[in-house]
């Protein structure tokens, strides 16, 4: 994607704009310096229609050219480039760690969500504060993962153990810290779940509260180098985001909750680990019922 000549278009787009407007305001200048000279109490109608028009005219040149520059820097279509997912890691850290209400992620192995300052014990305190949190994976058994690999250009078996390497820690961190944090559950205001789907992502999303961020999954890229965008303030581009975080959240793609944690009362904590030395491949075929 070239962000200089998506900006060299914006910038020749508000041109062609003003050119426009320019060349509204001198035709209504022209047509109304034409029906004056030719208007006097016995003129046709055909003078009056033009000094109407140029009066139209002249009026409409300012917002005409106003309007459009406003819509083409209205915060409901503003889509802001951050660099690479890497170059963007301290941002989405802050964010995680700024969230009051509500955290969803979604990516291949959620390793973007765990490489800087976020750990476990970050989303656990998250927890206690109320917050309701969603990380959504790709699930490390499933042969979907075959095709990503495919895209990287290495082999599935890489792939595989990358995920389990670079990840399986903190899941198996996160589960057993809230497994501590589960005798006194009712306390805790917060939801968590880790959900593994089986689709194969091409695209990223950290949502911390009203900020969400993209990320792109290119071919031939580590996941790291794709481009990442705030689209923070593209109202319906956020929505449509959400709507596709909540339908993959209810759909069978979901084939398992990793990690169900719901406090406050009717508290609940289910999990695939059952033992703090399980992994995933350990127990691909344990499922838990998603609720």
């Amino acid at each position: 994607m070239n962000i200089a000549a998506i900006k060299r278009y914006a910038m020749d787009t508000r041109k062609w704009h003003i050119l426009i407007a320019v060349i509204i305001l001198l035709v209504g200048i022209i047509l109304l310096s034409v029906a004056e000279r030719q208007i006097d109490p016995d003129a046709p109608v055909i003078w009056i229609a033009l000094r109407d028009l140029g009066l139209a005219l002249l009026v409409s040149a300012a917002p005409y050219a106003l309007f459009k520059w406003i819509v083409s820097e209205s915060p409901t279509t503003t889509i802001r480039y951050l660099g690479t997912k890497r170059e963007a890691g301290p941002r989405l850290d802050t964010l995680i760690m700024g969230a009051h209400n509500r955290i969803d992620v979604i990516g291949l192995s959620l390793n973007d969500l765990f490489s800087g300052s976020v750990t476990p014990r970050v989303l656990v305190d998250k927890l206690h504060q109320g917050c309701q949190i969603r990380l959504f994976a790709l699930d490390p058994t499933s042969t979907i993962l075959d095709l990503r690999a495919a895209d990287e250009g290495i082999s599935p078996m890489d792939l595989r153990k990358r995920i389990f390497d670079e990840v399986d820690g903190k899941w198996r961190e996160l589960n057993r810290l809230l497994e501590e944090s589960s005798t006194d559950s009712s306390h805790i205001p917060g939801r968590l779940d880790l959900l593994l789907y089986e689709s194969l992502p091409y695209f990223t999303v950290f949502r911390a509260d009203e900020t969400v961020i993209l990320g792109l999954y290119n071919r031939n890229a580590a996941c790291n180098t794709s481009a990442a965008f705030d689209i923070s303030a593209n109202t319906d581009l956020v929505r449509q985001f959400e709507e596709d975080l909540d339908y993959l959240a209810g759909s069978n793609l979901v084939r398992r909750k990793a990690i169900h944690f719901r406090g406050g009362s009717g508290a609940v904590f289910s999990s695939i680990y059952t033992s703090p030395g399980n992994t995933l491949e350990s127990v691909s075929g344990n499922t838990v019922p998603v609720e």
